[in-house]
């Protein structure tokens, strides 16, 4: 029995080392692998990674829980927020209190370890921007012209419309006779008697929302040519385009465009239109009476043309009257790229300096161009120092 013992005893032993053996060569193995695969540079880049986005997210909420009414970041909300919420949160080496505050943006803050940079609300455009922004000025430049704002945003695009009329020597479509320094149009003998509603392309008629086009495709009415050369030809205007922010441009605003873009700011002061038959649209006050025109009586009335005017060249919807005291005394406002309702055909939407909003022709002679600006939907955007909205890639 004693003997079995000893032999059962080696045979454990012996075990016990080949067992040894096998993991310090598994272990090998595995360290082997651990060093020469990264597994640890990975792990220690992973937990680097989930800190600074971690830091990052905490900052963020407290930016997002900034905002003013105005889709603007309030600063001292800021302040207040990262100071009652974020514990240890650095600026210019010191941590965020009373007497260490965020005095403007953008800056770059210290959380946990991370450098975090707070730009001036920094985001998706469409995200940002609402009816309180339209009129908003942004810095955009585009064929001599740097003074935009901010007219209109469907959730997919923003647009831009320029402050004013601009001086005809901007407008590239050699078809269009010019005359003075602002004034521009088309005269009868230089339309196309081919071009029409078909030539303007449904994503361009979509986009700038002139819907006379899925109505009446095909139409051929005198007035839909004028359009369609005058504004809906982007290439005309592609020289307002600059490609890092934007991918269309057209002569003026659609009659839909402007009147969306009021509606939605002045929401007690609704205009309304409709597009008559194929020969374009009438517009009305009340929703009831429709006509060629809104007179500039009713138009005086309300806070949209109060604000424009008490704000003295706050022009989102008017142009300004000091234009008129030029060598362009009979120009009197802007055109709308929209055809309405005439019957010998030639009416084309206009904006009178008086705030008339009316039907005039496309070969008067006494009107001026206001380019619109569709942004890409990609664009993101901070609001600088000077309130004025700069636009990133």
């Amino acid at each position: 029995m004693k003997g079995k013992n000893l032999k059962e005893r080696g045979i454990t032993l012996i075990a016990l080392v080949i067992t040894i053996i096998v993991l310090l060569i598994l272990a090998g193995v595995t360290l082997s692998i651990v060093l020469h695969t990264g597994i640890i540079d990975n792990s220690q880049k992973a937990v680097e990674s989930f800190q600074i986005a971690s830091a990052k997210e905490q900052i963020d909420m407290e930016i997002f829980g900034s905002y003013d009414g105005t889709g603007k970041i309030n600063i001292n909300t800021l302040n207040d927020n990262l100071i009652k919420n974020l514990k240890n949160v650095y600026f210019k080496g010191q941590i965020l209190s009373e007497t260490n505050r965020i005095e403007e943006l953008p800056v770059v803050v210290t959380y946990n370890g991370v450098e975090v940079k707070i730009g001036n609300g920094s985001g998706k455009f469409t995200n940002m921007i609402t009816a309180n922004n339209y009129g908003d000025k942004v810095k955009y430049t585009a064929n001599g012209i740097s003074d935009w704002k901010i007219f209109y945003n469907d959730n997919k695009n923003v647009f831009l419309i320029s402050s004013d009329i601009i001086p005809n020597d901007k407008i590239a479509n050699e078809k269009i006779t010019k005359s003075g320094t602002y004034r521009a149009y088309l005269e009868a003998k230089n339309i196309s008697t081919t071009v029409g509603a078909s030539s303007v392309s449904d994503d361009i008629a979509q986009k700038f929302l002139w819907s006379y086009k899925s109505q009446y495709p095909t139409s051929l009415r005198a007035n839909s040519r004028a359009l369609s050369q005058m504004f809906f030809d982007t290439e005309n205007w592609s020289n307002f385009v600059d490609p890092n922010y934007a991918e269309d441009a057209i002569g003026a605003p659609t009659l839909e465009m402007w009147i969306k873009s009021w509606n939605e700011k002045y929401p007690n002061d609704l205009l309304y239109y409709q597009i008559y038959d194929d020969l374009g649209y009438k517009i009305s006050a009340d929703n009831k009476n429709f006509d060629v025109n809104i007179p500039s009586e009713i138009i005086q009335a309300k806070d949209g043309w109060k604000y424009n005017r008490e704000n003295n060249g706050d022009n989102l919807y008017f142009p300004r009257a000091i234009y008129f005291k030029d060598e362009d005394l009979n120009c009197y406002g802007y055109f709308l790229a929209s055809n309405i309702y005439n019957e010998v055909e030639n009416g084309i939407g206009m904006v009178d300096f008086s705030g008339l909003i009316h039907e005039t022709n496309y070969f008067g002679g006494q009107t001026a161009f206001r380019p619109v600006v569709c942004l890409k939907s990609s664009v993101k955007a901070n609001i600088g120092a000077d309130g004025v909205w700069i636009l990133e890639k």
